[in-house]
C-alpha cells in the first residue's frame, strides 16, 4: 500500500515517468494500484493532462491540483479510499467508473462517464463546490450511501441497489429513479427536472417530490411522506401514491394520481388535482378549497370520512358510507352512491352542476351559512336522493330543476333549515316530507314551483313543526289505491297549517288530517278517480273549485276567501260553505248540483253584492239540507233551490231563477222585512229581522194576561 503522486505534465496514466512517491519527486514509481491513493496536487503540473489509457484501478484519488484526467474508454477502479475532488478536471469516459468508498466535490469540475455506462459508488456522495456534470450517465448507490453537501446535485440515472439516504435539502434527477434496494429520505426533496421514470423492486418512499419535466410512477407505489409539487407532467401508469406522513399537493399543473391511498395528512392541491382510480382515507385530508376531479372509475373508501371541497365526477365514482362537500359538486359522468350519506356542509354558496343526474343515497344539507343551489343542468332530474335531510341552512331547486327523492325529505334540526323552491323548480317526493319543530320557515316555494307527492303508499306532510308548511303547486299524484292509503296533511296546530297556490289531486287520496286547516290561494281540482278528504277545520280557496273525482267534506268548512273570480265546477257537497266577500263572483257550472249538508254564508253590501252565477245559460242547484241558512245581499242568476227555499234578503234577482217557480225556490227580500219560517227542525213560528247587513233571529210573542211571552225561543 502505498501513495503516488502525478507529476511531469501531461502523460498516460500507465507511464511510470508520471508517477512519483512524494508530492513533487521524480517521476519512475510503478503506477498506482488498487492498494495505492493515486495525488493531483499542486505540484503535478499546471493545466496538464493525464490520459486514462489502460483499466485502471487505485486505493484511492484524491485531486487538489489542475491537472486534467481524462477516462477514454477505459475502466477507472476507486478503491475504499474514495474520491476526493477540490480543483481541477475529470471528464468520464465510456467504461466504469467504480469507487468503494466516499466520494468528495469541493472545487473543480467533475463529469460522469457517459450514458454507455455507470458510475457506481458505495460511499456516501458530498458536493459542496465545484461542478458536477452527469454526462447522461447512470450513477449506482450499491452500498450504504447518504447525499452530503451543501450544493445541490443533479444525477442522470439514478439506481440504488444498496441503501441511499437522501439529502437533507434538494436533490435533481434528470432521467430514471431504480430502487432495489432501500431508499431513506432524510426529510429532503427530490426534484424530477426532466423525463423520469420511477422503477424497481423495491417501494420507494420520498419525502417532498417535485416535479418539472415529466414524472413516470411505476405501477407499483410510492410514497410521500412531504409534500407534492407538479410543475410539469405526472404519468401515474395505473400504480398508487401513499401520502404517509404531512404533504400538500401544489404546482401549476393538474397532476392525475391513479390510486391515492392517505395514511397520514394530505392537504389538496388548492386548485385541482385529479383521481382516475379509488380512493383509500385511512388518515386526514384538508380539502385546501381546491377540486378534486374523478375521472376515471373510482370508489372512494378507508376509516375516516373524507371531507372535499369541490368534486367533479368525470368517470365513474362510488361513494364510500359518508364524504362531505364544502365546494360544489359537478356530474358529468356516473355516481353511485351506495347507501351512504353525502353532506354538503359549506358556509358559503355551493351548487350542483352538471348535465347528468346524481343520485344520492342520503343528501345531507347541514350548512352554517350560503345556500346549496341545485340548477337546471339539462336533465331530466338533476338531483335525485333516497332521503334528504335538511339540518341546517338552506337547499335550493333553481327555476326549470328538479329535485326526485324517492323516500322522504325531513327538514330539521335548525331554525334556519329551508327548502325553496325557485320559479318552475319541481321537487317529487315518493315518501314523507317531515318538519320537526326547530325551522322557522321550513319551505318557500315560488308561485309556479312544484311539489309532487308521487309514492304508491302512505304519505304525509307533516311533524312536529307549528310553522306554515307553503307550497306553490302541490300535485297529489299517489299511484295507490284510494281504499288503502293515503296523503294526509297533518294537522300541526298552525293556523293554518298548510299554504298552497294551487292545488291538483290527480291521483290517490288527499286527506287533510283532523282540525287541520289548509288555504289554497288559487285553484283547486280533483281528478276523475281521485279523492279528496276535508278535515272538520277550514279548507280556505282563492280560485276555482273542480271536482271530477270524489270531494268529501269531512264535516268542515269550505270558504271562498279572495276578490277573483271562483268556479265551482261539477257536483260537490260541502259540509259549511262561507263566502263573505263583497263584490266576489262564484260562477258555477250550469246543470250542476251544489249540496249544503250543514250550513250556507253567502254575504256581501248592500254596495258591493255578491255574484251567484252560472258558467252558461242553464241553471245550476243549490241543495241546502237545513232549512235557515244565512244569504244576504247576493245576485243570482240562472239558479234554482232543491230541498229547502233560500231567502236572500237584500238580495238581487238578474234573472232566470226558480223565484216564481213553485216552492222550494229562491225568495228575495227586503231589508227589515219580516219572514215566516215552517218546517220539520221547528215546532212554532219564529221572527227574522234584517238589521243592518245580517238576520237577527227573534222569538215570536203572544199577549198572556197583561205580559208578553215567547212561544218559542229560537234554537
Amino acid at each position: 500500500m502505498a501513495d503516488r503522486y502525478w507529476v511531469g505534465g501531461n502523460g498516460n496514466w500507465n507511464d511510470t515517468a508520471h508517477w512519483s512517491a512524494t508530492d513533487g519527486g521524480g517521476g519512475g514509481v510503478s503506477a498506482p494500484t488498487s492498494a495505492d491513493t493515486a495525488y493531483f496536487t499542486t505540484n503535478s503540473g499546471s493545466n496538464k493532462a493525464c490520459t486514462i489509457n489502460v483499466d485502471a484501478a487505485c486505493l484511492g484519488l484524491n485531486h487538489a491540483g489542475t491537472v486534467n484526467i481524462g477516462q477514454g474508454a477505459n475502466i477507472l477502479a476507486v478503491g475504499s479510499g474514495g474520491i476526493a475532488w477540490s480543483a481541477g478536471t475529470f471528464t468520464g469516459g465510456s467504461k466504469a467508473l467504480t469507487c468503494a468508498g466516499a466520494f468528495s466535490l469541493t472545487g473543480g469540475t467533475f463529469t460522469c462517464p457517459t450514458s454507455a455506462t455507470t458510475f457506481t459508488l458505495s460511499g456516501d456522495f458530498t458536493h459542496s463546490g465545484g461542478t458536477f456534470t452527469h454526462n447522461s450517465g447512470e450513477i449506482v448507490f450499491d452500498s450504504d450511501t447518504e447525499i452530503l453537501g451543501t450544493s445541490t446535485p443533479t444525477f442522470y440515472k439514478v439506481t440504488i441497489s444498496g441503501t441511499l439516504t437522501g439529502k437533507n435539502g434538494t436533490m435533481n434527477v434528470a432521467n430514471n429513479w431504480a430502487n432495489n434496494g432501500t431508499f431513506t429520505h432524510n426529510s429532503g426533496t427530490v426534484a424530477f427536472t426532466s423525463n423520469t421514470t420511477i422503477s424497481g423492486s423495491s417501494t420507494t418512499e420520498f419525502n417532498n417530490v417535485t416535479v418539472t419535466g415529466t414524472l413516470v410512477a411505476p405501477a407499483g407505489t410510492i410514497q410521500v411522506e412531504g409534500d407534492f409539487a407538479n410543475n410539469g407532467t405526472f404519468t401515474h401508469s395505473s400504480g398508487t401514491v401513499e401520502f404517509t406522513g404531512t404533504s400538500t399537493i401544489s404546482g401549476s399543473a393538474a397532476p392525475t394520481f391513479y390510486n391515492v391511498t392517505i395514511t397520514g395528512t394530505l392537504t389538496g392541491h388548492a386548485t385541482s388535482f385529479n383521481i382516475a382510480r379509488n380512493l383509500v382515507n385511512n388518515g386526514t385530508y384538508t380539502h385546501n378549497s381546491g377540486t378534486v376531479v374523478f375521472n376515471g372509475t373510482t370508489t372512494i373508501s378507508g376509516s375516516s370520512v373524507t371531507s372535499f371541497y369541490s368534486v367533479s365526477v368525470t368517470g365513474t365514482l362510488t361513494a364510500p358510507a359518508a364524504m362531505n362537500v364544502a365546494g360544489n359538486w359537478s356530474n358529468t359522468g356516473t355516481f353511485t352512491a351506495g347507501t351512504g350519506t353525502v353532506t354538503m356542509n359549506g358556509s358559503g354558496a355551493q351548487a350542483f352542476n352538471g348535465n347528468r343526474v346524481s343520485t344520492f343515497y342520503v343528501l345531507e344539507i347541514n350548512k352554517s351559512g350560503g345556500t346549496a343551489t341545485i340548477n337546471n343542468n339539462a336533465a331530466g332530474a338533476d338531483v335525485a336522493a333516497s332521503e334528504v335531510d335538511i339540518n341546517a341552512g338552506k337547499l335550493l331547486v333553481a327555476t326549470g330543476a328538479a329535485l326526485d327523492v324517492n323516500g322522504s325529505v325531513y327538514i330539521q334540526t335548525a331554525a334556519s333549515s329551508n327548502l325553496e323552491l325557485l320559479g318552475t323548480g319541481t321537487l317529487n317526493v315518493t315518501g314523507n316530507i317531515t318538519v320537526d319543530a326547530n325551522p322557522t320557515t321550513p319551505l318557500s316555494p315560488a308561485t309556479g314551483s312544484t311539489v309532487t307527492m308521487d309514492g304508491s303508499g302512505d304519505q304525509t306532510i307533516g311533524g312536529a313543526s307549528t310553522a306554515v308548511c307553503a307550497f306553490g303547486i302541490l300535485t297529489i299524484a299517489n299511484t295507490g289505491d284510494p281504499a288503502a292509503t293515503a296523503i294526509t296533511i297533518a294537522s300541526r296546530g298552525a293556523s293554518p297549517d298548510t299554504t298552497v297556490v294551487t292545488l291538483n289531486v290527480n291521483d290517490g287520496r288527499l286527506l287533510i288530517d283532523s282540525d287541520g286547516d289548509i288555504t289554497v290561494s288559487g285553484s283547486l281540482t280533483v281528478a276523475s278517480g281521485a279523492v279528496f278528504t276535508a278535515s272538520t277545520g277550514t279548507l280556505s280557496v282563492g280560485g276555482a273549485f273542480t271536482n271530477n273525482g270524489t270531494f268529501n267534506h269531512g264535516s268542515g268548512t269550505v270558504t271562498f276567501y279572495s276578490a277573483t273570480t271562483a268556479a265551482i265546477a261539477q257536483n260537490i257537497t260541502f259540509y259549511n260553505l262561507i263566502c263573505a266577500t263583497a263584490g266576489k263572483q262564484l260562477t258555477i257550472t250550469g246543470g250542476k248540483t251544489l249540496t249544503i249538508s250543514n250550513d250556507l254564508t253567502l254575504t256581501g253590501t248592500s254596495g258591493s253584492k255578491l255574484l251567484l252565477r252560472s258558467s252558461d245559460t242553464t241553471k245550476f242547484t243549490l241543495t241546502c239540507t237545513k232549512a235557515v241558512q244565512l244569504v244576504t245581499c247576493v245576485d243570482v242568476s240562472y239558479s234554482q233551490c232543491s230541498t229547502y227555499s233560500i231567502v236572500n234578503c237584500g238580495g238581487t234577482n238578474s234573472g232566470n231563477t226558480d223565484a216564481a217557480e213553485a216552492l222550494p225556490h229562491w225568495i228575495f227580500r227586503v231589508n227589515n222585512q219580516l219572514k215566516r219560517f215552517v218546517g220539520a227542525a221547528w215546532q212554532s213560528e219564529h221572527l227574522q229581522v234584517y238589521e243592518e247587513d245580517a238576520w237577527v233571529i227573534k222569538p215570536l210573542k203572544r199577549r198572556v194576561s197583561t205580559e208578553w211571552v215567547p212561544v218559542q225561543q229560537a234554537p
